[in-house]
């Protein structure tokens, strides 16, 4: 059963963690050497809540960081974090979480196509509707297993072992839009109600505490 919309974004909101989005190289080579004006100074055009509609790609030490626009949600998946948030986008500037009156501002701004958000500079990938057309079955089967699998944890509260963690990065990381099908995925989880999560849990077999499956 389904959340209605407002508990949905009121649940979203209050999950968002509220923290500055990551300092990233530039995500496309030919753009590393391009300096990111100062916050507050970007030149460029400025963007719409439309404009940004979408999956929007950059990098973090080399790995992949996703940031996904829909509506007025806004998801940064990474290696190192998973976030979901509500945002909007007033004069120059990003604001997070807005509705709590607590928003955080960001700096945004289009520089040639693509998207500097503070010190992250973001190029368009993909929209959201393709996500779940771009990979071969098989990849995108494992991708939805891996999205599960999070989620449930998540849900649980249970930390994967450092070793899965690994794997399911390196698998994600290995092609972006593998992180944009795991970003639709978890969005989809994440919205569905649970009115008894403790039988949930054991019905998927996870072990509090322990982050692997019952045998």
């Amino acid at each position: 059963m389904r959340l209605a919309p407002l508990c949905l974004a009121l649940l979203f909101a209050l999950a968002f963690c509220p923290r500055e989005l990551p300092a990233a190289r530039s995500a496309a080579p030919a753009q590393a050497g391009r300096p990111v004006a100062s916050s507050g100074q970007h030149a460029g055009q400025l963007v719409t809540q439309e404009a940004l509609q979408g999956f929007w790609l950059g990098s973090e030490g080399g790995r992949d960081v996703v940031c996904h626009f829909s509506a007025f949600f806004i998801t940064v998946s990474s290696a190192s974090r998973y976030d979901h948030g509500i945002f909007m986008v007033k004069d120059g500037a990003l604001l997070v979480r807005p509705d709590l009156g607590k928003e955080r501002r960001l700096p945004v701004a289009m520089e040639g196509g693509e998207i500097v958000l503070a010190n992250l500079r973001l190029r368009r990938l993909l929209r959201t509707e393709e996500a779940s057309s771009v990979l071969p079955a098989d990849a995108a089967s494992q991708v939805r297993s891996f999205a599960a699998r999070d989620h449930a944890l998540h849900f649980c509260n249970v930390e994967p072992s450092p070793e899965e963690k690994k794997l399911v990065q390196d698998y994600l990381d290995a092609d972006a839009k593998r992180r944009c099908l795991y970003i639709v995925e978890r969005q989809v989880l994440d919205s569905v109600c649970v009115y008894d999560p403790a039988g949930w849990c054991r019905d998927h077999g996870i072990r509090q505490g322990i982050g692997a499956r019952q045998p």
